[in-house]
């Protein structure tokens, strides 16, 4: 094993690099404040009539037009064996 580490090294290396922080009063009783409070939780519900509203119109215009075209397909054909 030639890449072992060295833990006493690397401690050593880390506390060069990071200094210890003190954080504020007001931050700690805040944040103790904040864990313990329960949060209300909202569950939202999808909304499916938006996606029900689109497709049922998306149908009825594609038969509006099957049924125009075929109205115009009939007119066209029977306009031609007069």
């Amino acid at each position: 094993m030639k890449n072992k580490i060295d833990n006493t090294k690397l401690e050593n290396e880390l506390n060069g690099f990071l200094n210890p922080v003190s954080p504020s009063r007001d931050f700690i009783n805040e944040l103790q404040t904040r864990l313990r409070l329960k949060n209300p939780v909202v569950v939202e519900y999808p909304n499916y009539l938006l996606p029900i509203v689109l497709v049922s119109t998306g149908l009825f215009i594609g038969i509006g037009i099957i049924w125009g075209i075929q109205k115009i397909f009939r007119l066209i054909s029977s306009t031609g064996e007069e």
